[in-house]
This record gives structure tokens, sequence and C-alpha cells, in this order.
């Protein structure tokens, strides 16, 4: 199956996929994972650059582990494209995705082919609008690192402080409870 195998950036994209991982994902399949619904959502393509010998990849056994997520963007990717008929997108997305079926090998590649210039496409918007059109990133990741590493904290610490309140209010009901039944055990005559 496609999605078995190891997935290879090349060129500038491996360049922009390297240095978004290194300020603000943890993974290169975190790219992978995002990029194709952006360059989906703003129609952006784009084709493997060459240009450079610069390559990194991402793993077959992280692939496998990612399956189900990069399988539903190529399936989203397939039933929304213009470029299939109705029938095609269908098919593309239900019955040969995984590439198996010699029978329909031309579909799958295009297939294939578009969710890739997809893939590319939106690596190219993230690395435009979170580092290159970013004023604080100027070539220094630590400055990015820093606030997204902020950002992670505050969103940490309201979670657990949602969690911490969250058992001060269930606590406060069973004190109620509590005081008002021993209340209501009071004798006042």
């Amino acid at each position: 199956m496609y999605f078995n195998n190891e997935y290879v950036f090349k060129g500038k994209h491996a360049k922009y996929v390297m240095e978004l991982k290194d300020v603000l994902f943890d993974r290169n399949v975190d790219v992978l994972l995002l990029a194709p619904i952006l360059g989906l959502a703003y129609n952006r393509k784009s084709n493997v650059d060459n240009s450079s010998p610069e390559k990194t990849k991402i793993f077959s056994d992280v692939m496998i582990k990612e399956q189900s997520k990069n399988l539903f963007n190529f399936r989203l990717c397939a039933l929304t494209s213009e470029v299939f008929t109705e029938d095609e997108k269908k098919d593309l997305a239900f019955k040969y995705y995984t590439g198996d079926d010699e029978d329909h090998k031309e579909l799958f590649d295009r297939g294939v082919n578009l969710y890739n210039q997809y893939v590319l496409g939106g690596v190219e918007i993230l690395y435009e609008n979170m580092l290159q059109g970013n004023k604080l990133y100027n070539g220094k990741p630590d400055d990015v690192k820093f606030l997204n590493d902020m950002v992670k904290n505050i969103v940490e610490f309201v979670d657990s402080y949602k969690e911490i309140s969250s058992s001060i209010d269930d606590l406060s009901d069973d004190l109620l409870k509590d005081i008002s039944k021993d209340l209501l055990d009071l004798d006042f005559k």
C-alpha cells in the first residue's frame, strides 16, 4: 500500500520541512498531515523540486502508524478534486486507494500525483506564513521556538486549570450536599 512506504521530500520542500520541524513541529510527519489540507483549502499545488540534492524522509514505520490520517487526507483530495469524474472520485477514494489493482493503476497514479502536489503546495504555504512571513523568525529558530513553547505551556496550564477547577466544583458540590444533609439533620427546637 502507498501509505506504508517511506515518504521523501526533495529540494526546497525538504529544506522547508526540516526548518518547520526544527521550529514548529515535532516530526516531519506532522507537516505531512497538515500540508495537503492547506494545499487543498487554498488550491495550492506544487511539483517536486529537484534543483538541489536536499532530502528528508518520513520512515515507513511512522507512515504505517499515521496511515489512517494520511489515507483520510488522500481521500479528501480525491473526493474534492475537479480533475476526476464522479465515478473516478469514488473509485479512487474507496476502491483503488492502495495502488495494488493493476487495471486501475493509471487512476491511482493520477490520484497520488494530485495528492503530492497538494502536499507540496501546503508545505510552501506553511513555510511562507509561519517562517518566511514571521517577523520574529529572521532565521533564528529559537525566537519562534520560545513563542511556540510559551503557547504550548499556556494551553497546558489552561487545560490543567480546567481540570482542577472541575475537580473543585465537584468537591464543592459534594461538600454542599453533605452540609445540607447535616443541617437538615439538626434539630433547632
